[in-house]
């Protein structure tokens, strides 16, 4: 499969997954069909992409900016890590769910959240967790 059909896949399967996750946060169902069908998938494909596409010359252009910027302009491993961030950022999303719900905090208040952690991973978790203790008044995890 090509790395532009593979690209289309996993867009869109975490873009689908998204949408569920930011219509019914708080749906047993589809927190199950994200971390436990969409994730798993997406994790799968990594594994499979990483183990096809695995160099010894690799991992040594992972050592220097120049050679991490050699290795992404290669398709295969800009797939490879975009799969990684789009995983990630799923399991971030769900974080963020399963965290407010047990802080009983409205799924309402938690949309902007995930929807910075769809476009900029971190950024919507570091201001999802800074909500967190600013509105229950404690840092825990």
């Amino acid at each position: 499969m090509s790395p532009d059909v593979i690209y289309l896949l996993v867009n869109t399967l975490a873009l689908v997954a998204w949408i569920a996750l930011s219509v019914a946060p708080y749906n047993a169902q589809v927190q199950k069909w994200v971390l436990g069908g969409v994730v798993v998938i997406l994790a799968g494909l990594y594994a499979i992409l990483f183990v096809g596409s695995f160099d010894g010359a690799m991992m040594s252009e992972l050592t220097t900016l120049d050679g991490l910027t050699a290795l992404f302009s290669n398709k295969q491993a800009v797939i490879l890590g975009w799969t990684h961030y789009l995983a990630f950022d799923l399991v971030a999303g769900i974080y963020i769910v399963r965290n407010a719900q047990t802080h009983e905090i409205s799924s309402r208040a938690i949309l902007p959240f995930l929807w910075f952690t769809f476009m900029a991973g971190p950024l919507g978790w570091l201001m999802y967790v800074v909500f967190r203790v600013l509105k229950i008044k404690k840092y825990e995890f």
